[in-house]
């Protein structure tokens, strides 16, 4: 198998990765979505999860995944990835 091959099969598990936790998150069980997302190691599905939920934290999540998104979220910006993406 190509290099180019093994990408695509990568890049086609995180789609549907993706897919699912969003499909979980539009039929509103939060928890379950952001303890998918907190679960997996690439920060984009977490960054994503929540560009698509907005805020959420008081709407049913337990306080420990709420800690874990804010925990995740300070240690986000702690790496200055935000500062990088400045124009």
């Amino acid at each position: 198998m190509s290099l180019i091959e093994k990408k695509i099969i990568k890049n086609e598990r995180a789609s549907a990765l993706w897919l699912q936790i969003s499909k979980i998150a539009l039929e509103t069980d939060y928890q379950t979505a952001y303890e998918l997302a907190l679960a997996q190691s690439d920060d984009i599905y977490l960054l994503r999860l929540i560009i698509q939920t907005g805020p959420v934290i008081s709407k049913g999540m337990t306080d420990m995944v709420a800690k874990k998104v804010l925990n995740r979220l300070n240690r986000i910006n702690r790496g200055g990835i935000f500062y990088d993406l400045q124009l």
